[in-house]
């Protein structure tokens, strides 16, 4: 990737971080709401949690743990 490529992205992402009127699924670039928990679902439909640990990093704003709590 190019260093030009490297300050495009990091532009976007640094305007979206501090912008509270964003909500945090559109700062990572999620279309909407509904999308994310339909990609949550599938992504954990046929997964056991319980005793379990799980490790959301570099995953946004930590919106999986916070979907899966509520499970």
């Amino acid at each position: 990737m190019k260093i030009s490529e490297v300050k495009k992205i990091d532009s976007i992402y640094s305007k979206r971080l501090i912008d509270k009127s964003i909500p945090n699924f559109k700062k990572v670039g999620w279309g909407s709401l509904r999308s994310q928990k339909l990609r949550f679902d599938i992504l954990t439909k046929n997964l056991n949690f319980k005793n379990k640990k799980i490790l959301d990093v570099g995953c946004g704003f930590g919106d999986l743990y916070w979907y899966i709590t509520k499970k």
